[in-house]
């Protein structure tokens, strides 16, 4: 607790699980709005085949870059800029547009999904720096604390909105206040976690803090 840079792990960790839970709500976007749910799927591999290959190419980024800080900065920013061009297309009905920003973004986020637990051990390192323990196995319970606190919480909000907006089960056409509503949740939601995120990011920079410490030491 008394490691700041866990706690920002600990608070990515949920955006992130709040930014799947969001964009599981495309099933209804597609649905309701672009008028074909059969695009979920192709929007997934929209994700996922970017995803993979950032994933690949994420160690050799690390060295180039070396370290992760400015890569996952940057990244997210990239992420955020493709949120943004997939909010812009989505309004105007643009569906290989969108798509294609949504490769963009999906891009973007793979280095930290890559070099997470490397950020993590780096931020045990900073605890055994300042205190002279190794807590390796908390510090990893960051991952399954946000996968499950952030996934239940996501899918709960993502779940009462929809209700709210006056979402009729099965109903072959919805309100228009639900219509607004799934473009809240799967256009703007996305790109504001991602915001908050890159804010997070930031201020993240553990692996400055080890070399000062290390440095103090000697």
């Amino acid at each position: 607790v008394h490691n700041k840079y866990f706690l920002m792990i600990c608070g990515t960790y949920l955006l992130m699980q709040l930014y799947s839970a969001t964009l599981g709500m495309g099933i209804y976007f597609m649905k309701y709005v672009l008028g074909d749910e059969g695009l979920f799927g192709t929007f997934s591999w929209a994700v996922n085949i970017p995803m993979i290959v950032g994933l690949l190419v994420t160690p050799l980024l690390v060295a180039k870059f070396r370290g992760m800080y400015k890569l996952n900065i940057i990244g997210y920013i990239i992420g955020t800029a493709g949120r943004l061009g997939v909010i812009a297309a989505g309004y105007m009905g643009n569906i290989p547009l969108m798509l294609a920003f949504t490769a963009i973004a999906a891009l973007g986020m793979s280095p930290l999904q890559g070099d997470m637990n490397a950020l993590i051990a780096t931020t045990s390192e900073y605890t055994r720096l300042t205190t002279g323990k190794k807590v390796d196995g908390t510090m990893y319970s960051c991952t399954s604390f946000g996968t499950k606190v952030g996934g239940g919480i996501g899918t709960a909000i993502a779940g009462w909105m929809l209700a709210a907006s006056g979402y009729i089960k099965n109903a072959p056409v919805q309100p228009e206040s639900c219509v607004n509503m799934l473009h809240v949740m799967y256009l703007w939601f996305p790109m504001i976690i991602n915001l908050l995120i890159t804010f997070v990011l930031i201020k993240l920079n553990v692996e400055k803090a080890n070399k000062e410490l290390q440095k103090e030491a000697e």
